[in-house]
């Protein structure tokens, strides 16, 4: 739509910021259904969330987010499985922060990596040519 309306008042096909902003602060109904584009260019979008249900094993709808007016309705009786049985999501920020946020949560060295090399160097040096005797 915003493509034909620059060509129809003789814009150049080129002009991507012209045809862009013919785009901005419009609705119009699309294969999704309603659609807006607000004035940043940004669409607003509808959603419905869905969540696995551990129980069925299937998706069921849980809310539904409108764009238009930025509003979240949860349906009814429903409610979002969050990992680990949690009655709410896990937390923004890890417990002891990021790696690199935190000296005191970095790897002391004890984690796999360290038993992997442990293991590794055992078979390395016990299947050594040196350590075998030949008769």
């Amino acid at each position: 739509m915003a493509l034909n309306e620059t060509l129809s008042e003789g814009g150049d096909i080129r002009n991507g910021r012209r045809i862009t902003s013919k785009m901005w602060n419009r609705d119009f109904h699309g294969i999704t259904g309603h659609v807006r584009i607000d004035d940043n260019g940004d669409r607003d979008a509808d959603y419905s969330i869905l969540d696995l249900d551990p129980i069925t094993g299937k998706f069921e709808v849980v809310a539904h987010y409108y764009g238009l007016n930025k509003r979240y309705s949860p349906v009814p009786g429903k409610k979002i499985h969050w990992p680990g049985s949690n009655e709410a999501p896990p937390p923004d920020t890890p417990r002891c922060g990021f790696l690199d946020d935190n000296p005191d949560c970095k790897d002391n060295g004890t984690g796999i990596y360290f038993y992997l090399k442990i293991i590794f160097y055992y078979v390395i040096l016990y299947n050594a040519p040196f350590n075998r005797l030949e008769t």
